[in-house]
């Protein structure tokens, strides 16, 4: 008996943990709302869907009658849902114990919201680790989806990617379907005609034999990428390919994928290596590598080798820890906060177990964790989040493990091999890196919660060649549902390829011009506590564009330390520095001391600097005290100011804008929405620099710059004779925004 061709249509949804609510609304509007629409009116058209917890959480609040609609259209059979960790994180870097307790409360939430037991995973972003069968068979899960890229690794042929395999790890089964990109970049770019031959041509290849071709894809790609929502609704491309799939249905069927496991048997076994979508590993590459990367995958495809593309790959996902710092400083936080949920579980009980286990994975959501075409590591609310989200689960535990006394721990935080000094209290968390400088890397004001470093450099990307080609076209970023400038018929050439849409993968634009005059990097992290020296005649640009020349090696290098006291108004970390500032004769010997006193319970710390020049002729510079604060400042954020010796700033307030002054006494750095106020307070009155951290980043519209931060230099000028010493005391506070 010939077999019809089956066609399994997986469609994944999701907002991170974040996001801003209009964005969700957008989305809704758009993409989420006439999707679910058209398959209430093709009841021939059967897919599975998931949504992940943070944007059903949204939905169930916002609107319920859509998670009603898609109840009925489970109940018919139209459709089946899939499971994932609750709130999309990277499963095969959490803990077993977070990867069962979100997989059950996702299984949860889909019992009774639509009334469906899944059997199948949505993996987040497809990362893979050979390890993974066995906790996903321990958690009640039969199956998931990999891109044919993970196959073709593994030594299969493209050939060989229409049904599904098993693999296994100590004997734990999974089913895990191929996802072949011949559908993948066929739905939505090209017209429905062209995916109906390609339905057909894989129809006729099959010569009657059971053949699945499976399409696992963002639900956002039809209707919220770039240019899609005319096309696909107003134009009618959806109705098109509904219309087509149903037409069809005598050779071509559309199929649950636990459907298809129940009746038809699998290819053969199967080992996976690590990996994850392709553009994902070329991402994890160091940005030259990954340019590099880019150009020789390109010349293949020119060359038409294609065939030996597939022996290529990238890095490995765990690499972004590696390529930024700060993402790897979200990971080990969160297992960090893991261990103390553990720790504390007896003495919390269940209900506060939960709610701080409920924090600890809404801290999981992997958007912030990564950077690449949608990552959202750049995005500094998406960061802010999962700093908010760890330090309150942290809280919930504070009392059940140390009550009101600060803890001081001596450890290698951040595995990269040295260690860090960690002070842990009810009301901060404040680690020190003494081999980077001494500089604060991470400030948890606990009563809000928030990170007030919560920062990022700016590093080199691949992308960035492009912006200085001059080759890209700038656009404006416009609402969705207008219609185009110049609309065209479906079937009518839109790009260079006839009938087809650009992927979002191929456009090169950006969302204003001069975007490449902000291609400056930092050497270290943007930290607190950094120590600089330069000339007289340096200016501020010269700093924001990280062209000075810095005259001593003091930033980013080894400092000796001790700790002393353990009160919570008695602490000190002393760190000290034999180096040199160079002058124009060579350089000279010089010992810094910081000596940071901690004050715990009001959330300050004191540092006093003493500087003592050990050479033998005098020392001219310019000393400065750098911090940089992540206080959610951009896009002139109304709420969030700068204040000069108590005065707002009557031209430049905002914490994205720049700015200099003399003689100033304290600095704060306010942000009213956070409920946050940073204050500096110079024992003695210092020259003022302040200036936003932009950095340059890609996004599903295109190149965009990005805030960061706010740096903030105080500055002294220097004069010490051979055997002098010079002091300043500087108080920094973190308080509520009153």
């Amino acid at each position: 008996m010939t077999k019809k061709l089956a066609f399994g249509w997986v469609l994944h949804q999701h907002q991170p943990v974040g996001n801003f609510p209009w964005v969700f609304a957008q989305v809704y509007e758009v993409c989420y709302a006439p999707l679910i629409d058209a398959l209430e009116h093709h009841p021939g058209v059967r897919v599975s869907l998931h949504y992940s917890g943070p944007l059903l959480d949204w939905l169930l609040a916002e609107h319920p009658e859509y998670v009603a609609q898609i109840r009925r259209l489970v109940a018919r059979g139209q459709v089946e849902m899939l499971t994932s960790g609750y709130y999309e994180p990277i499963l095969p870097i959490l803990p077993e114990f977070d990867q069962h307790g979100q997989i059950a409360k996702m299984n949860g939430a889909i019992r009774e919201h639509f009334g469906y037991q899944p059997t199948g995973l949505w993996l987040t972003e497809r990362v893979w680790e050979p390890a993974l069968p066995a906790p996903l068979a321990r958690a009640g899960v039969r199956y998931t989806i990999l891109d044919d890229t993970h196959f073709i690794m593994a030594g299969l042929g493209s050939q060989d990617l229409y049904g599904y395999y098993v693999t296994e790890d100590q004997g734990h089964a999974l089913r895990i379907f191929p996802n072949p990109k011949v559908i993948r970049e066929a739905i939505p770019w090209k017209p429905v005609p062209r995916i109906e031959e390609t339905f057909r041509g894989l129809y006729d290849a099959a010569h009657g034999n059971p053949r699945l071709v499976v399409l696992a894809d963002d639900g956002e790609k039809f209707g919220s990428w770039p240019d899609t929502y005319d096309r696909m609704w107003r134009r009618g491309y959806m109705e098109q390919l509904f219309t087509m799939l149903e037409a069809n249905s005598e050779w071509l069927e559309t199929v649950h994928l636990s459907e298809y496991m129940a009746r038809e048997e699998p290819l053969g076994r199967v080992y996976i290596p690590t990996a994850s979508y392709a553009e994902m590993m070329e991402w994890a590459l160091p940005a030259e590598r990954s340019a590099l990367f880019s150009r020789i995958h390109h010349d293949l495809k020119r060359t038409d080798q294609l065939d030996l593309a597939g022996f290529m790959h990238g890095g490995t996902w765990r690499n972004f820890a590696a390529k930024y710092p700060e993402a790897n400083n979200f990971h080990k936080k969160m297992l960090r906060v893991h261990s103390k949920i553990r720790d504390a579980a007896a003495a919390l009980g269940p209900a506060k177990t939960q709610s701080a286990l409920d924090q600890l994975w809404m801290g999981q959501c992997n958007c912030g964790y990564w950077h690449g075409l949608f990552g959202g590591l750049y995005l500094a609310d998406i960061r802010s989040a999962i700093y908010q989200h760890l330090i309150h689960a942290e809280a919930i535990t504070d009392g059940a493990l140390a009550g009101n006394t600060p803890t001081v721990t001596l450890t290698d935080f951040d595995c990269d091999g040295r260690d860090e000094v960690l002070i842990e209290s009810p009301t901060m968390d404040v680690y020190l890196a003494p081999h980077d400088g001494g500089a604060i890397f991470e400030w948890d004001y606990k009563p809000q919660p928030f990170n007030v470093v919560d920062t990022l450099a700016r590093r080199p990307e691949a992308y960035h060649d492009k912006l200085l080609t001059g080759k890209v076209k700038i656009v404006t970023p416009s609402d969705p549902m207008a219609m185009p400038a110049h609309p065209v018929d479906l079937d009518a050439e839109e790009v260079e390829h006839e009938g087809e849409a650009a992927s979002i993968h191929d456009l090169v634009q950006a969302k204003e011009g001069g975007l490449e005059k902000l291609l400056h990097y930092d050497p270290q992290r943007r930290a607190v506590l950094r120590e600089r020296f330069f000339a007289a005649t340096t200016t501020l640009d010269d700093l924001v564009d990280m062209r000075y020349e810095e005259l001593g090696d003091f930033v980013g290098e080894r400092y000796d330390y001790r700790v002393e006291g353990t009160g919570a108004d008695a602490l000190v970390v002393d760190l000290w520095r034999d180096g040199t500032v160079r002058d124009g004769k060579g350089a000279l010997p010089l010992r810094l001391r910081k000596s940071v006193a901690f004050d715990t319970h009001a959330a300050t710390l004191a540092v006093t600097y003493t500087l003592h020049n050990a050479g033998t002729r005098r020392l001219r510079t310019q000393f400065a005290a750098e911090s940089n604060w992540g206080m959610l400042g951009g896009g002139h954020n109304p709420m969030a100011w700068y204040l000069i010796d108590g005065e707002r700033p009557a031209e430049t307030p905002a914490l994205d804008m720049a700015d200099t002054a003399t003689g100033v006494r304290e600095v704060a750095l306010v942000n009213a929405g956070a409920g946050v106020r940073v204050t500096l307070t110079p024992g003695t009155p210092a020259h003022l620099w302040r200036f936003p951290i932009w950095s340059v980043s890609n996004s599903e519209a295109g190149f965009e710059r990005s805030y960061q931060c706010s740096s903030v230099v105080l500055r002294w000028p220097l004069d010490l004779a051979p055997g002098d010493r010079w002091s300043v005391t500087l108080r920094l506070a973190v308080g509520p925004a009153e």
